[in-house]
């Protein structure tokens, strides 16, 4: 058996596919909530041969925070902020953060937002 999935303007055919979704309603004791942003800078900021995971660890009110810096290429990197929480946080709120640690990785340099990407997920 095969599977197609399409993903607009491409479609992908595997022999298998895991689908991770929950259900509509998931109970969870803990959520995990992101935003993040591909970006490209004018200037060579980015290290591909190191990777930021977890950086900037804190804990506030609204559960545990760090961010992910996943670079690409020297001028490209996706840049990630991620809670975890014992409530349900949309998504869309963490935008100021990822906007401010966007700028935080950046050194103040100009960038260009290439795409976002927004999630959460019951653990």
């Amino acid at each position: 058996m095969r599977v197609e999935v399409h993903a607009r303007p491409e479609v992908f055919n595997a022999r298998y596919c895991v689908d991770t979704r929950p259900p509509a309603r998931p109970d969870a004791a803990l959520w995990q909530v992101f935003s993040g942003a591909l970006v490209d800078s004018e200037t060579d900021t980015f290290d591909p041969s190191v990777v930021g995971l977890m950086d900037d660890m804190r804990a506030d009110g609204d559960g545990f925070r760090f961010v992910y810096t996943l670079p690409i290429t020297p001028r490209r990197a996706l840049i990630e902020t991620t809670r975890f929480a014992s409530r349900r946080l949309s998504p869309k709120a963490l935008d100021y953060e990822l906007d401010r640690d966007i700028q935080s990785s950046m050194g103040g340099a100009p960038v260009q937002v290439v795409r976002l990407e927004r999630a959460i997920l019951p653990m």
